[in-house]
């Protein structure tokens, strides 16, 4: 506390920290605001162990290219995207910062576009070296051109797994292998494709398309992984009724540029809405047990309880909602770090899952908060009440006026009057209706 300092109970504030284990973060770099990049970005952060950090260059403003990214690069990035995106973008540092995380164990993954690959530049860039395909210099796509078509392939085309590498499980969307090919047939054919060229001797083709030409392309380069991802339209598929194919392929890219691919276990996870409440305030949270491919589990079975800081624990009713579970914690009325835990159980589990959430319910004192005299809201009362403000060394003063002044007694009476409710309007009244009927009688109107 500072010298002179009243209210020291606001110099600390306590909270808590989740950390999940297994995440991991990824730094997307985007030329273009385009559909896919929204679609991408919403469905990666749908995942609860995936962050991700994005950078738009403005292609409009090629001016100020090339862009500083060393102090975004400083973060510990287990993947790297870049997106429909020219290779003059970025400064030849900043690519070999890219470089050498790839070759220490993070992944890059290159995505299609317009000016993605060499219509971009990317072969001559400090990232030549890690592309699965050859570089061609000749093949830049300038701005305000008409676009290259030998550079692209027309669609529509369909992506397929294929033979030999096919079998990776960025492509798993099925048990067998068979329901997995099943899978990819029935998705939604893309709008088109960057023509990657020939690729190199150590580049594995993934998955290509009906004619055989290769839409994603894989490498290892040093202890990490790159893709060469041809399309940009895979919004089509969360469009057309295979949202979750379509996020269960772009989870397993990314889990695979971060060698977590081989992850096997669920994950149980549990949100809270807020991480300090007031006492007596309500608490939502929600949880869920995700499957190693990114879905939710259905055939789960959730208990939770609350343990507050002294006392008994008791248990806190959760209900299911689609694929995850929702609870509200009530009656936290004890200052103090509380404790919620779930308990997970699917058929065939020896053990459940557990997975826990602390909360704090801080200590409110009204009264206390302030405990400073307030003169303008004490002289606004004395105002209101016919009252007066006087100085401390006035009320010796304020004593001679009460004594010197003659006992008064003063009283307020409210009353009303209404003419309605009296004799004389009954009289009117009697005296109208009679009139009425005789003038009736007399004109023959009865």
């Amino acid at each position: 506390p500072q010298e002179g300092e009243v209210i020291v109970a606001n110099n600390e504030l306590s909270t808590f920290v989740q950390v999940i284990d297994g995440g991991l973060r990824v730094f997307y770099v985007e030329g273009a605001l385009r559909v896919e990049q929204r679609f991408l970005r919403r469905v990666l952060a749908a995942s609860p162990d995936i962050q991700v950090e994005f950078q738009w260059i403005d292609s409009s403003r090629r001016d100020r290219w090339p862009v500083d990214l060393g102090r975004q690069l400083k973060g510990d990035f287990n993947v790297f995207l870049i997106g429909d995106l020219d290779s003059g973008a970025l400064r030849p540092e900043d690519l070999s910062t890219i470089r050498d995380r790839v070759q220490k164990g993070a992944g890059l993954g290159l995505l299609g576009g317009f000016h993605a690959f060499e219509a971009g530049g990317w072969g001559g860039s400090a990232l030549g070296l890690l592309l699965p395909f050859e570089a061609d210099r000749l093949a830049r796509q300038p701005f305000d051109e008409p676009l290259r078509e030998s550079l692209h392939l027309k669609g529509p085309l369909r992506m397929l797994p294929a033979p030999g590498f096919g079998g990776v499980s960025i492509l798993r969307l099925g048990k067998t292998d068979a329901d997995t090919r099943a899978a990819w047939e029935s998705l939604p054919t893309l709008e088109g494709a960057n023509a990657l060229g020939r690729l190199t001797p150590s580049a594995k083709p993934l998955a290509v398309t009906g004619d055989g030409a290769p839409l994603l392309v894989g490498r290892e380069y040093g202890a990490g992984r790159v893709l060469a991802f041809a399309a940009d339209s895979t919004w089509r598929w969360a469009m057309q009724g295979a949202a979750d194919q379509h996020r269960r392929f772009w989870r397993q890219l990314v889990l695979w540029l971060a060698r977590q691919d081989d992850a096997e276990e669920d994950s149980l996870w549990v949100r809270l809405a807020q991480r300090r409440i007031s006492p007596g305030t309500p608490l939502a949270f929600d949880a869920g047990l995700t499957r190693q491919d990114g879905a939710s589990a259905t055939d789960v079975v959730l208990e939770a309880t609350v343990e507050p800081p002294t006392g008994p624990k008791r248990p806190v009713r959760v209900t299911r909602q689609a694929d995850t579970f929702a609870g509200i914690i009530a009656e936290c009325a004890e200052p103090g770090d509380w404790r919620l835990v779930v308990k997970a159980r699917r058929p065939g589990d020896l053990a459940p899952r557990e997975r826990a959430a602390r909360f704090t319910v801080f200590r409110q004192d009204l009264e206390l908060a302030n405990p400073r005299a307030n003169p303008l809201l004490m002289r606004q009362l004395a105002e209101a009440t016919a009252g007066g403000v006087r100085l401390p060394e006035e009320i010796p003063a304020v004593f001679e006026e009460i004594a010197a002044r003659p006992p008064a007694f003063e009283t307020q009476e409210q009353w009303s009057f209404s003419p309605w409710d009296t004799w004389p309007m009954f009289l009117l009244l009697t005296v109208c209706m009679s009139m009425e009927w005789f003038l009736r009688k007399r004109w023959g109107l009865v």
